[in-house]
């Protein structure tokens, strides 16, 4: 009995001490895992990491992003200049956002666990507008990649109109511009009219007048004659008395390289008449010129045509 109890003895003595050992080493081994447990690593990106926006024109697109993940923004076009509304300020050490720009790339990085703003993107043929938030690691996009926005349907819709407004215009502007044009030749052609009837009419009072008041006249027997500076003078069939005066109708042509001044012209005989002319006969040209001479026609009389100063131009006897 006795040995029997002594071993029960030893044995339960010995199984404390073992619970004991092991109940230790469960504390030492759980400390250890706790002060060797090491720090969580971010979330994983997610499937949206990669992405495809449409931005430009009227359309703002959104980029989420995370402190310690660049995010790369691929755009149509070199990117020419960047505007961000929170750039971090290295001198100050103000800002949010740092940015870096490489052809049609751009990198972003935000600096601050959190906070917001918006982009501009300019290229050559576009600009493109975007809005900034920092998020969590693993909400953050990673790649994104911009397409040019379609018009939206209104606008779309809006140019549609203004397009087939300006074709509309268009027409209107030519078909102004046609009648413009007919009413032009109309015009034309009835000022022709007009003038043609004048003229007529004119003709028709003028050889009535004429007429009525011709007392006499004398046939022009020499009429022709040159003179100075390359002038050459050439009378008309007639010369008419008309009432008190005598109408004699001359053309003179200028074959010289200056323009010369008739001043007057002057009928002489036993008395000398003289009637102001006051006209230029051009270089190479010729003029129409109606003398009128106070008096009855001067049947041995000398006609002369004056400069400014009373030099002779040119004289012939018309009845001779």
């Amino acid at each position: 009995m006795r040995t029997t109890a002594s071993f029960c003895d030893r044995w339960i003595r010995k199984a404390s001490r073992i619970s004991i050992s092991l109940l230790v080493l469960g504390f030492n081994v759980s400390g250890l895992a706790i002060f060797a447990r090491p720090e969580p690593f971010p979330l994983a990106p997610r499937a949206d990491a990669v992405v495809r926006l449409s931005a430009g024109g009227e359309r703002i697109a959104e980029i989420r992003t995370a402190r310690g993940v660049t995010t790369m923004i691929s755009l149509p076009a070199e990117a020419k200049e960047a505007v961000c509304g929170d750039l971090f300020d290295a001198q100050s050490g103000n800002g949010c956002f740092v940015i870096q720009r490489s052809g049609r790339d751009l990198f972003l990085k935000p600096l601050k666990a959190s906070g917001s703003t918006n982009l501009f993107v300019k290229t050559d043929s576009a600009t493109y507008a975007f809005d900034l938030s920092v998020v969590p690691p693993g909400r953050a996009m990673r790649i994104v990649f911009v397409e040019t926005a379609a018009p939206d349907r209104a606008l779309a819709a809006e140019r549609a109109n203004l397009e087939r407004d300006r074709a509309g215009l268009e027409r209107d502007r030519e078909q102004l511009a046609k009648d413009r044009a007919a009413a032009v030749i109309e015009l034309d052609r009835s000022r022709a009219a007009i003038a043609e009837e004048a003229n007529a009419r004119a003709e028709r009072i003028a050889r009535s007048w004429i007429a009525d008041g011709a007392v006499d006249g004398a046939m022009i027997s020499r009429r022709s004659a040159r003179g100075r500076s390359g002038i050459e003078v050439t009378l008309g069939s007639v010369a008419v008395r008309i009432g008190d005066r005598t109408a004699l109708r001359c053309t003179v042509r200028n074959s010289g390289s200056k323009p010369v001044e008739i001043a007057q012209a002057e009928w002489s005989d036993t008395a000398r008449r003289t009637t102001p002319v006051q006209t230029v006969a051009p270089a190479g040209g010729e003029i129409h010129v109606a003398l009128w001479f106070p008096g009855p026609p001067l049947a041995r009389g000398e006609l002369r045509l004056l400069d400014a100063s009373g030099a002779e131009i040119v004289a012939m006897r018309p009845f001779r």
